[in-house]
């Protein structure tokens, strides 16, 4: 059973011989279980540093794939790759996958050319993984919480930061109740609320008084509206390439007169 194409019902077309097999290009996130030991070259480059740190291999790692220079390992049978990144692009000559296994507790990644993805075995039925939706926070190290002390006057309400959900603007953090008390020459933050707004929506997710609660919330907001969050990303991906159309049309115009 092959990575990139498996046979769900292979058929034999007896007048051209040929095997029809169903294509399968993995999703970020999937679990690929190993059907056959798989052994690759490991190429010394700074994607597989975590990797060959674990395997004791220490020494200074290149930004790029040095063909001449690789460890070859191999993964038994029954060994779970997680799908991190599908890094093909045209006239890219590191084209290939990056994995991430779980050995001793830790989470190690490393990239596989396509020649030694192509070998691998897998279980016909591979575990689909859930899509991430990293949430990105703007710096908060200026953010008042509770029991803050700020010297001399400050303007704290109304400060506000953001927030995006796979590198799309999405969330607005206004600082919306505040109570201080002078002392010293200081501000201490005795009481402080942050309005969390979601600015794809344009919905009000609600009030916390804690930064760490308020970030929570937008985490689950996310995960409860994992579709909507999706359907954005694919909205906001149509504009782009829509722009990059226009630009380059705008080049060609260019070049003809």
């Amino acid at each position: 059973m092959y990575l990139i194409l498996f046979p769900e019902k292979i058929r034999s077309n007896r007048k051209n011989k040929k095997l029809l097999m169903k294509l399968y290009i993995p999703d970020i996130g999937d679990i690929l279980k190993l059907k056959e030991n798989w052994t690759l070259n490991l190429s010394y480059s700074y994607r597989n540093e975590e990797l060959l740190n674990f395997l004791g291999y220490d020494e200074n790692f290149s930004i790029f794939d040095l063909e001449e220079k690789f460890v070859k390992i191999t993964f038994p049978v029954d060994t779970e790759l997680i799908v991190s990144k599908i890094d093909i692009k045209k006239g890219f000559s590191y084209n290939g996958i990056i994995f991430e296994i779980e050995k001793l507790g830790k989470k190690l990644k490393f990239h596989a050319r396509l020649k030694d993805v192509n070998r691998i075995e897998i279980e016909s039925n591979p575990t689909l993984g859930v899509l991430k939706l990293p949430i990105r926070w703007s710096s908060v190290y200026d953010i008042p919480e509770k029991g803050t002390k700020i010297f001399g006057v400050a303007k704290i309400k109304g400060k506000s930061f953001s927030a995006q959900v796979n590198g799309i603007n999405s969330f607005k953090v206004i600082i919306s109740e505040l109570e201080t008390k002078d002392q010293d020459g200081y501000i201490i933050v005795e009481k402080i609320k942050y309005k969390l707004i979601c600015l794809l929506s344009d919905e009000i997710v609600g009030e916390w008084s804690t930064l760490t609660t308020t970030k929570k919330k937008a985490k689950e907001y996310v995960e409860r509206n994992r579709k909507y969050f999706l359907d954005e990303e694919q909205k906001v991906s149509l504009r782009e390439e829509k722009f990059q159309r226009i630009l380059k049309k705008e080049d060609n115009e260019d070049q003809i007169y």
